[in-house]
């Protein structure tokens, strides 16, 4: 078939050539400041794991007396995380009519084929975003009530997971175990502030036709997105990582439990004070077991009641991305160990800082782009087989690690 003078294939190169890595980065990283600023590694995690060691122990042969010092003598403690880069697919479309334009209208063509492609990177832009922080569950929300066909849910800052015809799936769980409920639910319309400040959605039936056994309190997947369900790996992001392990913690192969804070970051919380105060108190107390983070992250509702608490006594700074010309704003706070960067990310939850010591973070991919066109059978573009449409596949395949947990940790801001 001709496009214009050109094959599909020709088209479908010109295309490609337009969104090289330097211009993904370009477009991706201002909008995601957490992945802007941590370290990137092209061309890692195609293998079966990334295997990263973590140290939580040195050797105890020490007392004043010697043969008691030789008596105490222990091995270095170590950790062994045998990380697997997860799955991020996204498929998109353009119809077979704007394909068949006459050779006059062969830029329209390239526009139809582009303005598809930027909204696919948008799509997988999202959900980078939503698995950079996620614990690897993939649960994006949760249900505060279900009224006939619209579900409300308990934060309203999770609307930004949203948008009208994703499918849904509901469960019990957060992903990390547990099932699915059966059924699922799409998407009529988002509400994402209503007049009592909550962001209701509204789906195309009710939500207990679509799943009978739909509750409050049940957590909110993308259809296929509950890691306990699908049949790929979802990747597992900073909440996986910093987190209060339970007992029988299994995290890529290792039991945390042994040594929580060293091998899943600090957590701090307590009544009382404000922003400021809460965030300089969580740093201290972290300081005292040797964690010195140089950034904090947090929601930008967060960030604008650290804004206005300081007023015009704050300093603004600015922090570059490791890859592309591109920078962050920050508000710079003292604490005991020196000046700490706090920046604002949508993607954090609301109420919760993440206090990150950036040089123990990596964000891998495979392939030398953050995305890929799946084409290894040669085309780009396929036709679909059930409609007058053509089809390209994308996917991203990421393995966040951290060579040093213990070096970071979590603030409760709502205390």
């Amino acid at each position: 078939m001709a496009v214009g003078g050109s094959t599909l294939s020709t088209v479908a190169n010109t295309l490609l050539k337009n969104y090289p890595q330097e211009v993904v980065y370009e477009t991706i990283l201002p909008k995601i400041p957490l992945l802007g600023l941590i370290k990137k590694a092209p061309n890692q995690g195609g293998g079966d794991t990334i295997d990263i060691t973590v140290q939580y122990g040195n050797p105890q042969g020490v007392s004043n007396d010697f043969a008691e010092a030789q008596d105490n003598t222990s091995t270095v403690n170590t950790a062994r995380f045998q990380v697997k880069a997860g799955d991020i697919y996204a498929h998109g479309e353009v119809g077979g009519k704007a394909l068949r334009r006459t050779k006059s209208r062969a830029q329209a063509t390239l526009s139809d084929l582009d303005r598809g492609q930027k909204s696919l990177m948008k799509s997988l832009e999202m959900y980078t975003k939503f698995f950079l922080i996620n614990n690897g569950g993939g649960a994006l929300a949760q249900v505060e009530s279900i009224s006939t066909n619209t579900i409300t849910l308990t934060k309203r800052t999770d609307s930004i997971w949203f948008a009208p015809d994703q499918k849904l799936n509901l469960s019990l769980t957060d992903g990390t175990s547990g099932a699915i409920r059966t059924g699922s639910i799409t998407i009529a319309s988002v509400e994402r502030r209503n007049s009592s400040g909550k962001c209701v959605l509204t789906f195309t039936g009710n939500v207990t036709a679509g799943i009978a056994a739909a509750a409050a309190g049940d957590f909110i997947f993308i259809k296929g997105g509950h890691n306990g369900s699908n049949g790929g790996i979802n990747p597992v992001g900073m909440l996986g990582w910093l987190t209060t392990p339970a007992s029988n913690d299994n995290f890529f192969g290792f039991n945390r439990f042994v040594e929580k804070q060293k091998l899943a970051g600090h957590f701090y919380s307590e009544p009382g004070g404000s922003i400021a105060d809460k965030l300089k108190r969580g740093l201290a107390e972290f300081a005292l077991d040797g964690t010195t983070p140089d950034t904090v992250f947090v929601n930008p509702l967060n960030y604008d009641d650290l804004d206005t608490l300081l007023g015009d006594k704050k300093v603004i700074v600015q922090k570059g991305s490791d890859i592309a010309e591109i920078g962050y704003e920050a508000i710079q706070i003292r604490t005991g160990y020196g000046l700490v960067d706090i920046v604002p990310d949508a993607s954090v939850p609301f109420n919760l800082a993440l206090a990150l010591t950036l040089e123990t973070w990596t964000y891998a991919h495979v392939g030398d782009n953050l995305f890929m066109y799946l084409k290894e059978d040669g085309n780009l573009l396929r036709a679909v087989a059930n409609r007058d449409a053509y089809q390209w596949r994308a996917g991203a395949f990421p393995a966040l690690y951290c060579e040093d947990p213990g070096q970071n940790g979590r603030i409760d801001l709502a205390a």
